[in-house]
């Protein structure tokens, strides 16, 4: 991006020293790619959550470097002299005055700033509030695929199922959830109801030995695992927005709920892995979820044992992507119209010297996706 100065150099040229180090990830349509590994003419995701090319590369060498952490715990690593579109707490306070009068003041609007002026005003003068905050970016549009099972049902399964090496089950104390079930074409539901327990359905085959369900899982590598060894494929991560949404409801019809009088969603599991995936989702709906844990024990032969740990993530979506699918749990979301997802920056910390290199994209806005979904 370029602003022009009274002198003849460029200040803010791309490619003048704005740079992230060479492991850092760049979002493309099929997924994580090496800034080392990026080509004039290749695509990567825009803020928007379309396809940008990417117009020139300018090795950088060594530089420099710094980590960049938000407000949900994401964060990346850039140059001093790395370029961000960030808002600081003036201008969204003059954006907000300006949207109350139905005015739209250039003073509300967020400016391109390099990293080393963002160190120098992480904290805003007024109350001490965190100053700089960074776009968000739309719903990715990756590149869609075929996939072997319907993805409400693997998400209903990594949350609830169990996927034995020979058998495959599904545990719900919502009705709603085994009504919404698409099974794969030679497969069936038994059902297995009994007084104060929840009920299981079997998903099982129409021929002796032959169970489609129990097929696709082991291809997906998903039979045999234990609650803590679960996790999202990477067909069903990297997909088309459809595919990915009803993954995630799959999962929070089975692990998610409501709370805070419908203003937050959380997810819980005791695979951190699979927790990350779904943080995975929601960023890329433009959203953010907090990473918590915490110890758990239980009562076995009369004395109290450590459990596995259980992972929580606090989740905030933009207000038109509701999380789940069965009523009950989708009809108690409020959607919000003031504290959408935001990430403010909270810290720049050094981490040494590394090879960097910089990037110009098509897009308009020259804003591109790096690690944790972050635009820079």
């Amino acid at each position: 991006r370029m602003i022009l100065s009274k002198s003849t150099l460029l200040h803010h040229v791309v490619g003048a020293g704005k740079a992230q180090p060479l492991d850092a990830k760049l979002l493309t349509p099929r997924g994580w790619v090496r800034m080392g590994d990026i080509r004039p003419g290749d695509q990567v995701i825009s803020q928007s959550g379309t396809p940008t090319i990417v117009e020139a590369v300018f090795p950088q060498g060594e530089k420099d470097i710094f980590k960049v952490t938000f407000s949900d715990g994401s964060s990346t690593e850039s140059c001093d002299e790395h370029l961000w579109q960030t808002h600081t707490y003036r201008e969204r306070t003059y954006a907000q005055r300006a949207a109350k009068m139905g005015k739209d003041w250039d003073c509300g609007k967020g400016k391109v700033r390099s990293l080393s002026e963002i160190r120098a005003t992480l904290i805003a003068p007024h109350l001490g509030a965190k100053n700089h905050t960074v776009p968000m970016v739309q719903a990715v549009e990756f590149d869609a695929r075929p996939v072997p099972l319907d993805p409400y049902l693997v998400g209903a399964l990594l949350g609830d199922g169990h996927i034995g090496k020979k058998a495959v089950s599904l545990s719900s104390g919502d009705p709603e959830v085994f009504s919404g079930l698409i099974l794969p074409e030679g497969a069936r539901v038994r059902m297995n109801e009994k007084e104060g327990r929840c009920a299981s359905a079997h998903l099982v085959g129409n021929k002796a030995g032959a169970n489609p369900v129990l097929n696709a899982c082991r291809d997906l590598c998903l039979s045999g695992l234990l609650s803590h060894e679960k996790f999202i494929p990477e067909a069903y991560k990297f997909n088309g927005i459809t595919v990915r949404l009803a993954v995630l409801r799959g999962l929070m019809d089975a692990d998610g709920w409501v709370q805070g009088k419908g203003r937050h969603v959380c997810f819980a599991s005791a695979s951190e892995r699979l927790v990350d995936d779904v943080a995975f989702l929601v960023q890329s709906f433009g959203g953010t979820a907090r990473k918590s844990s915490k110890a758990t024990s239980f009562r076995a032969g009369g004395e109290t044992r450590k459990g596995r740990t259980s992972y929580t993530l606090t989740i905030n979506l933009p207000p038109e992507v509701n999380p789940f699918q069965i009523s009950r749990k989708a009809d108690a979301v409020v959607p919000k119209s003031r504290y959408q997802p935001t990430r403010y920056i909270v810290a720049v910390e050094p981490v040494g010297k590394k090879e960097a290199k910089c990037i110009r994209v098509a897009d308009p806005s020259h804003l591109y996706v790096t690690d944790d979904f972050i635009v820079t």
